[in-house]
């Protein structure tokens, strides 16, 4: 759709010969903002010749450069001949070369195209020229892949292009609007055939890209970055294959987007499945699409002989652990809002007293999560399924607070519609005491529940000050 025109500008360009003659009596006061605008909604709304045409023609006369290359832009569009020999003395690349942009009536034959996407010719070619053949390509990644190929089979020393021409050029075609429009509408109409096949010659570079020979002192290329960054992601664990050779900031960097799924590898990384050195990577893998369930909370917990100063010592089972705990400040979508509480109230439980600043930071991001969560849920308008997460909410928050009490040799807190649970609790570990009470746990005392148990949000408890 074209974009939306001002209202004054809008009433010229509706398609009439009245209009299309008070448009260039207008011509020459437009401002160049105005001038691109009008051109844009030419071509993209595919005006008739009898408003185009004339706009187009004396817009090739304009002073700016990028008014010109629109003009030609919109001429191509209505089929009008264009004087080539002329344009080729351009002073801008931009317009010089546009003829080497193919568009949907072929300014040039197919056999041309061949030849001007063939290796040999495309990197003979001034790189601005090579700019305008790929915005020719947006609809064949696979020739762009074949380039990327050419360059990476040469020595370094023999290579035909240099590292930031090539990510420039790679940049250039990831970003170009058709090409992401070409994509997501493919996606949305069950595309497979486009959105999965020549994708994937694309994503088939990343591994050649990162292991190839290159200019700059870092270990991660431009072009690489610039694909990492900006090729479109494939559907759920099909990329892992790609990918899990990659440096490990190169991955962390693909695992930051939030359209790069990969469950499965996400979770390995966080959960330690799968060795890696770099804390960097299991904070990007618990960005997104963790999916953290409460099955999954023990694994989260510090060893039995936890001590608070190993936290400090790097490569102890503890500092591992809170390094992934640490990770989940960094988490998205941290959907479920009993796995946040759960193990916000299981740090305040283990490392109560004057926590460390880290402690005390990550405790804030799995409560923003909590409250996240609910605040969410209670958005959705589903009534049943909200109020069956504040209940547990409700008997997870108790159960951290009768542990406490316990450790503390406190008096109990509960009533008598709570005394059957005192012998349920777990000294000290809320959540072995929470899974405890769940299984005891009966809908008719729901609310009971509700109407004695006060989730952080609502009321801070007074024995909550601590967190």
């Amino acid at each position: 759709m074209p974009s939306p025109l001002p209202d004054y500008l809008a009433k010229l360009v509706q398609e009439s010969p009245a209009n299309r003659d008070k448009l260039l009596a207008a011509w020459d006061g437009f401002t160049t903002e105005s001038r691109i605008q009008i051109l844009d909604h030419l071509i993209e709304s595919g005006a008739v010749p009898l408003m185009a045409v004339p706009v187009a023609r004396r817009a090739l006369a304009d002073g700016n450069a990028y008014v010109r290359y629109l003009a030609i832009k919109c001429l191509e569009s209505t089929d009008a001949p264009l004087d080539w020999e002329t344009l080729a003395s351009d002073p801008s690349d931009l317009v010089r070369y546009s003829r080497l942009e193919r568009n949907k009536h072929f300014q040039h034959s197919p056999t041309e195209d061949l030849e001007l996407a063939s290796p040999e010719h495309f990197f003979a070619l001034p790189q601005a020229a090579r700019l305008a053949v790929l915005r020719s390509l947006v609809t064949d990644p696979r020739a762009v892949a074949e380039l990327v190929t050419y360059v990476l089979d040469q020595p370094l020393s023999e290579r035909v292009v240099s590292e930031n021409e090539l990510s420039d050029l790679l940049l250039d075609y990831l970003r170009n609007s058709e090409f992401r429009r070409n994509y997501e509408l493919s996606g949305a109409h069950g595309g497979q055939w486009y959105t999965e096949e020549p994708l994937k010659c694309l994503w088939e570079l990343l591994p050649r890209l990162g292991a190839a020979p290159h200019e700059g002192p870092h270990r991660i290329e431009a072009p690489l970055m610039a694909m990492v960054e900006h090729l479109p992601a494939l559907p759920r664990d099909r990329l892992e294959p790609f990918i899990i050779e990659l440096d490990e900031s190169v991955q962390a960097a693909l695992l930051w987007r939030s359209d790069i799924e990969l469950t499965n590898l996400r979770r390995a990384i966080f959960f330690g499945d799968r060795e890696v050195k770099s804390a960097y990577l299991v904070e990007a893998a618990a960005s997104h699409h963790l999916e953290l369930t409460e099955e999954d909370v023990p694994r989260l917990r510090f060893p039995d002989d936890f001590r608070k100063r190993d936290l400090k010592v790097e490569g102890t089972a503890s500092a591992i652990a809170f390094n992934r705990l640490k990770a989940l400040r960094y988490s998205k979508d941290l959907s479920d809002p009993v796995v946040a509480l759960g193990l916000h109230n299981y740090l305040s439980s283990i490392c109560h007293g004057s926590p460390s600043e880290d402690i005390r930071n990550t405790k804030e991001a799995l409560l923003h999560h909590y409250m996240r969560a609910v605040e969410r849920l209670r958005e959705s308008g589903e009534e049943d399924e909200l109020h069956r997460v504040l209940n547990r909410l409700r008997l997870c928050h108790l159960a951290y607070l009768a542990a406490r009490k316990e450790q503390e040799s406190s008096p109990s807190l509960f009533s008598s519609d709570f005394k059957d649970l005192d012998a349920l609790v777990t000294p000290g570990d809320g959540w072995q005491t929470f899974q405890a009470f769940s299984r005891a746990w009966s809908s008719r005392r729901d609310a009971v529940l509700e109407a004695q148990v006060e989730l952080p949000g609502e009321e801070w408890p007074g024995d909550y000050d601590d967190r």
